[in-house]
């Protein structure tokens, strides 16, 4: 980054194209008990919440979250989308996803004339009964002073989190899985759920698209 040389240079050797389409891990899965899979998918999501609850730590830097990404063994990439006009805009990715969990994706974006910030931070769980009622009580759990959400239907609840950033989470239908420009999709992850950190701005814009795309649907 223009603000973050340090950091620049070590992102130098990350820079690489994003990964393929990847499923959900089942490495081992085979040997688990339907009880052990669900706990050990569970850790997984209490895992990946809890990283991004550290992003939005007024100290955090995109150096951190690479460093979490690597304990966790999840191999980030980085992709550089800079636009001349606009600023320089970094796509990190995984290589590796925990179990029960997908598509990891964050965005860091930096002006030249303020540090690097948060855009953007996401990643998918599982699709099953009840998914998206565990996701929320995880979010509870890491967010004792959450409070009540700002907005909620059957398929979205998000909760604001500071003055900057939005928390949500989506069960995704056929419209979210075309509409996403990063990860490929097939029918049959309709119902995904997508557990996502989002900017002020970026987050009422993904509030309002929601809003519409959901009465348009009904």
């Amino acid at each position: 980054f223009s603000s973050e040389p340090q950091v620049e240079d070590e992102l130098a050797d990350a820079l690489e194209g994003l990964p393929a389409k990847n499923t959900f891990v089942k490495e081992d899965n085979d040997k688990l008990s339907p009880e052990d899979l669900a706990a050990k998918e569970e850790r997984a999501l209490e895992s990946m919440v809890e990283m991004l609850s550290i992003q939005i730590k007024p100290t955090s830097t995109i150096r951190r979250m690479l460093l979490e990404l690597q304990h966790r063994g999840l191999e980030p990439v980085v992709q550089d989308d800079s636009n001349p006009h606009t600023g320089r805009l970094y796509v990190v990715r995984t290589n590796n996803s925990l179990p029960g969990t997908r598509y990891f994706h964050a965005q860091y974006y930096d002006d030249a004339h303020q540090k690097a910030f948060l855009q953007h931070m996401s990643f998918e769980i599982r699709p099953g009964p009840g998914a998206q009622q565990k996701v929320i009580k995880v979010i509870q759990e890491k967010f004792p002073n959450l409070g009540e959400p700002t907005f909620q239907n059957d398929s979205f609840t998000a909760w604001k989190v500071d003055k900057n950033y939005h928390f949500w989470v989506k069960t995704m239908d056929e419209y979210d899985l075309v509409s996403d420009e990063y990860s490929a999709y097939s029918k049959r992850d309709v119902g995904t759920i997508k557990v996502g950190l989002d900017w002020e701005v970026h987050a009422e814009n993904h509030h309002a698209s929601h809003k519409h795309n959901h009465n348009h649907d009904h």
